[in-house]
């Protein structure tokens, strides 16, 4: 019985995995739980989701989508316009990825992406996952990322 007890311990002190389901479609809980394990790995905090940030990170997926591109222009725009008020603020994208596991290791292997991921000022987070037709891709998936740290 204190077996189970010191297994069920060492459970409740480390976050579980996301559930993989037989059909891999990414999700922003996914895309955070592995960013944040990232980070854990370098001594970094986890990153809080910030529901200005996540409002901003959709804006941003679905504003892509609608027009048609994919790039890094106008990000601040979005968390300016989402009420976000920061004093350091990034965004990482991707484009048809089904597994946020693969997704955070693709970004920990491009410098820029990485820098994002692990920079100890950032303290929160929001996700968006956004699945539509691009160009002439029928069912493409954008990933888009946005961190911050607030003024004090």
């Amino acid at each position: 019985m204190k077996y189970l007890l010191v297994i069920a311990l060492l459970f409740s002190l480390h976050p579980v995995a996301p559930i993989a389901t037989d059909e891999a479609e990414i999700t922003p809980e996914e895309v955070i739980y592995f960013t944040n394990q990232a980070r854990l790995e370098k001594g970094l905090p986890r990153l809080v989701v910030d529901e200005q940030l996540s409002r901003a990170a959709s804006a941003k997926a679905e504003d892509m989508m609608a027009a048609q591109y994919y790039g890094h222009g106008q990000w601040e725009k979005f968390i300016r316009e989402s009420g976000y008020n920061y004093c350091q603020a990034g965004e990482n994208l991707a484009m048809n990825y089904t597994e946020a596991g693969e997704l955070v290791q693709a970004w920990m292997g491009s410098a820029d992406h990485r820098n994002n991921l692990l920079k100890a000022r950032y303290r929160e987070i929001g996700v968006a996952v956004v699945r539509g037709r691009y160009k002439t891709i029928e069912d493409a998936t954008f990933v888009v990322q946005m961190f911050g740290a607030r003024c004090r």
